[in-house]
């Protein structure tokens, strides 16, 4: 070991885990918001490799610390959807809610029971779907009913209330956002357009964001010397990506939300077989 890394290994023992300054905390949440407000849906597709890269926090404190940034990024981008074109779609958004609320915690016990490998399928096999199906939308190819499949207002909060429980549960056992799950079912059950899934997804994601939020800062388990500028910077970071999601034709969001679901849906399958080859490789040992 150099002087260098000695010097390093003794510093961060003392100190405590290295931590990104204030200004990278900030850009890490700027761009994080950028990411949430386009696609509808949470910053930690940004925050969380980008924390785990220029810090040495453990993994959950990561997770907490990024959910002070899914909290603006679904409070700034819920707005501005709903005021800028009205779309936010308040009827299935509501059941979305209420059933995400309940599936977070009571629904994770049962799901979490099911095997990873049953549920990495699941989550690979909705992405790809939702991919080609956006990608064929996106170059003019409509693929199922532009309606949505259910209509009448107790009809759609009913089925929503259920899908937003079983949205819910899968999350918190995958540990994800569930807007990335609420773009989908928004756009193949209720036949929203791209704007209004994405407006909606923000909406349904704000209480678990803050829920959780809250939660991990009473149990430590959030930095909020890195969480602090992380969720302020993400506020006009959210901005940005809802105003350029509201500049592109639907076709062109729909273009951007299929590429970002294959790249999510080839990375998983990536790292299912990085985690097998892991599991092996100790088995042998």
């Amino acid at each position: 070991m150099t002087q260098a890394a000695a010097a390093a290994t003794v510093g961060s023992s003392v100190t405590g885990p290295q931590i990104p300054g204030p200004r990278r905390s900030a850009s890490i949440g700027f761009l994080g918001g950028i990411s949430g407000g386009l696609l509808g849906g949470g910053t930690g597709v940004v925050t969380v490799p980008a924390l785990d890269r220029h810090s040495t926090l453990p993994r959950h404190v990561i997770h907490g610390t990024s959910t002070l940034a899914n909290v603006s990024a679904a409070l700034v981008g819920s707005i501005v959807y709903a005021l800028r074109g009205g779309h936010v779609d308040f009827v299935p958004g509501i059941g979305l809610m209420i059933g995400g609320v309940v599936g977070a915690y009571v629904g994770a016990r049962w799901v979490s029971k099911v095997p990873e490998v049953v549920l990495r399928s699941l989550f690979v096999l909705v992405l790809a779907l939702s991919a080609t199906k956006f990608l064929l939308q996106g170059f003019g190819i409509q693929v199922g009913s532009s309606s949505g499949l259910f209509h009448g207002t107790a009809v759609i909060v009913s089925v929503a209330t259920v899908t937003g429980l079983l949205v819910g549960a899968y999350s918190a056992a995958m540990g994800l956002g569930g807007g990335l799950l609420v773009v989908p079912v928004m756009a193949v059950l209720f036949g929203a357009n791209l704007h209004t899934a994405a407006g909606t997804s923000l909406l349904v994601m704000l209480p678990n964001a803050i829920v959780g939020a809250v939660t991990h800062i009473r149990h430590g388990s959030a930095d909020l010397r890195v969480g602090k500028p992380l969720a302020l910077a993400a506020l006009p970071g959210a901005l940005v990506g809802v105003s350029l999601a509201l500049a592109l034709p639907e076709r062109g969001l729909a273009v951007v939300l299929g590429t970002f679901m294959a790249f999510l849906a080839v990375r998983e399958v990536l790292r299912w077989r990085r985690s097998a080859r892991a599991a092996r490789l100790a088995e042998q040992a």
